[in-house]
């Protein structure tokens, strides 16, 4: 699961958008974090890995 976040803070770094936190919190079957900017914010979950494969939302 680092590596989903650490891509999307790395992608979202460029537009100017930081985390709220340095690590993502658990929440039930998925990871949370918010990215904030002076524009708004951007809610980030993960699922954990079902099948082999992980939802981003």
């Amino acid at each position: 699961m680092e590596g989903v976040f650490a891509y999307y803070k790395q992608a979202l770094a460029k537009s100017g958008w930081k985390p709220n936190r340095k690590e993502p919190y658990q929440v039930d079957d998925k990871d949370e974090t918010v990215f904030r900017n002076r524009d708004g914010i951007i809610f980030l979950e993960v699922k954990h890995e079902l099948q082999g494969k992980r939802q981003v939302g």
